[in-house]
């Protein structure tokens, strides 16, 4: 027994020394790879709501600290969270981020400052806010802008915007101005603060301001419909959610009553607002970061001040202006406009809204080929531009929801990646310029507008037809399978048509409404006694080819088509570029866009350096 225990300690001790042996002669490897692998901080954005300025805050905010290196390639150390408004859930949010990892929060608006300062009392997380209209009157502990007078874990810059200017540029515009109508939240401490200088800029201006109060975006038309039928002249929008929240409600109703609407957004114009004055956000966002990275980096928020940070930008709604009695812009304004306009537009970010109908791998390849362009071109997105994806799932009822949300959503360009895709965006959307790619010749699909920018494909049919007879002698009969419901592919399918009565071959067709059919097409049409299959790029094709192939294969019928990658997963032959190609090509076009330079004419043109490759 004694021998058995003595036995059992022996291996013990000599599986402890292994261990240790092996662990120490890893000890290097391991800590190379620990000294490798680059920490990132976790850190929490909070915006009290949507809207274009609160957007444009964050954007700024997420591409300086991408810029400065502060974001991991997957961004798994960064987290937004927006309550949309519901304040209830923005307490919860708050607590939550308070008590979670985050070794930094920035918070964006003075709502969002006002929840999560109340939070973060007992954790006193670092916290840093941007967007905040007046941080003295915010009831967070700041007490004036010097480094002692808010709490030690806390800083950030204050953006009050520019209302009496805004007042005086109405009263320039219109010197015959009188009563101005604004809806606001009287429970919202930024609000009351711009109010209160609009009263004061009022008095000095003799006009005679008219006040609304709506607690929240439902009570907004009933308040502003009471204003305008005092009579006003104009409505302002000022520092305030609810209102901002509803730019797009107030302006159409003011417009049914012949009344323009400015605002202290630069972006409401946009949404149809005669001008805007106020910050530039993004940059506003860009400077909050750079304050984060400061912390980030060792320095103390307690030796900061708190300042007011006004980058100001002017714009104005000619179109607007122009149809408006009594209005006209003034030479100083104009140059106001212009000078503000060209220091915005080297520091804005350009929102991409992409629209797709479907999931594949083709269509993933073009959109790389797209980025890929820009990226040459030296734009970076969250940099230079922003995006924001929409995927219809093959369904076309939900592709028209897609387009209609876009549109609510004003993006500066629209990139479409299919025909459907183009055909559904260019019926709704005619003032967005739209670049598209992977879609057939706009002026063969009857879309003749002005705001078409593209690559359009024009598929050899009839030298694939020579391709296949080139491989076969004797070719007697060909086959192609294709989607009905997509006119690219109808387009396609009429071209080998006329190539296969010129030669005297027999076409034999079948048309699928889903990759599921495919199988059973290509079978149908061996059976019939096809000796090559030629198809042209078509969504279900591209994502079911596996299908062709499985059937194809056995029986040794070539399969010939205008997708080149297809070759490498087993097409006997294509004429074409790939779809990577294709979005490179049109990368080009929205790259000159982004840039703001101009595009010769025509605006759409077909795929070039097309390619022959015939599998051996």
């Amino acid at each position: 027994m004694k021998d058995i225990i003595k036995s059992i300690w022996v291996s013990i001790f000599i599986i402890v020394v292994l261990s240790a042996l092996l662990l120490f002669s890893d000890y290097d490897r391991r800590i190379q790879v620990k000294s490798n692998k680059k920490d990132y901080p976790n850190i929490a954005l909070m915006q009290i709501t949507s809207t274009n300025l609160l957007d444009n805050h964050i954007s700024g905010i997420i591409s300086r600290l991408k810029e400065k290196g502060f974001v991991a390639k997957d961004e798994h150390n960064i987290k937004l969270f927006n309550p949309q408004g519901d304040f209830g859930m923005a307490n919860t949010i708050a607590r939550e981020i308070a008590h979670g990892p985050y070794d930094i929060v920035i918070t964006s608006s003075t709502v969002a400052l006002q929840i999560f300062a109340n939070a973060n009392q007992s954790t006193q997380k670092l916290h840093i806010f941007g967007g905040v209209t007046d941080p003295y009157g915010t009831g967070v502990g700041i007490t004036g802008d010097k480094e002692n007078e808010h709490p030690p874990y806390m800083t950030g810059i204050g953006t009050f915007q520019p209302v009496k200017n805004a007042f005086k540029i109405a009263k320039q515009l219109n010197p015959k101005i009188k009563k101005i109508g604004v809806v606001w939240n009287s429970g919202e401490q930024c609000s009351e603060a711009c109010t209160h200088q609009a009263r004061e800029i009022c008095e000095d201006l003799d006009i005679k301001l008219i006040e609304g109060i709506a607690l929240n975006t439902s009570e907004v038309a009933e308040a502003l419909r009471s204003i305008i039928s005092k009579g006003v002249d104009a409505i302002w929008i000022g520092g305030d959610t609810v209102a901002s929240a509803s730019v797009n409600m107030i302006v159409n109703i003011s417009k049914q009553a012949g009344i323009p609407v400015f605002t202290n957004d630069p972006e409401d114009t946009k949404s149809g607002a005669l001008f805007g004055l106020g910050a530039n956000y993004f940059t506003v966002g860009q400077y909050t970061a750079d304050m984060a990275i400061e912390v980030l980096e060792g320095r103390h928020p307690s030796t900061f001040k708190i300042q007011n940070n006004v980058p100001e930008r002017l714009s104005i709604n000619h179109h607007i202006l122009d149809s408006m009695k009594n209005w006209t812009i003034t030479p100083e304004l104009r140059e106001l406009e212009e000078i503000t306009s060209n220091q915005s537009n080297n520091q804005k970010q350009k929102k991409i809204a992409i629209i797709n109908l479907i999931d594949n791998q083709l269509l993933e390849d073009a959109e790389k080929g797209v980025f890929t362009q820009l990226e040459k071109n030296g734009l970076k997105k969250d940099i230079h531009y922003t995006i924001k994806r929409y995927n219809a799932q093959g369904d076309i009822s939900q592709l028209q929801q897609i387009i209609d949300l876009v549109k609510q959503s004003k993006p500066d360009i629209i990139l479409t990646i299919t025909t459907p895709a183009l055909l559904a965006t260019t019926a709704k959307i005619k003032d967005i310029p739209i670049v598209f790619t992977v879609a057939s010749n706009p002026k063969t699909l009857n879309i003749n507008q002005e705001n078409i920018y593209g690559v359009y494909d024009n598929p050899a049919m009839d030298k694939m037809l020579a391709v296949a007879q080139d491989m076969i002698s004797n070719l007697k009969i060909v086959g192609t399978i294709y989607d009905s419901s997509q006119l690219n592919s109808i387009i396609a399918v009429e071209k080998l048509r006329k190539a296969c009565k010129e030669k005297n071959i027999k076409l034999l067709e079948m048309t699928i409404t889903s990759t599921i059919e495919i199988s059973l097409a290509t079978q149908s049409i061996i059976q019939k006694g096809a000796q090559a299959l030629i198809l042209s790029s078509d969504n279900q094709i591209n994502t079911g080819f596996p299908s062709v192939l499985n059937v194809t294969l056995p029986h040794n019928i070539p399969v010939i088509v205008s997708e080149i990658s297809l070759t490498d997963v087993g097409a006997s032959a294509a004429i074409g570029i790939s779809y990577y190609e294709w979005g490179e090509q049109s990368g080009v076009i929205l790259a000159k866009i982004l840039l703001n330079q101009q595009i010769n004419e025509p605006h759409c043109y077909e795929q070039n350096n097309l390619r022959t490759i015939i599998r051996k």
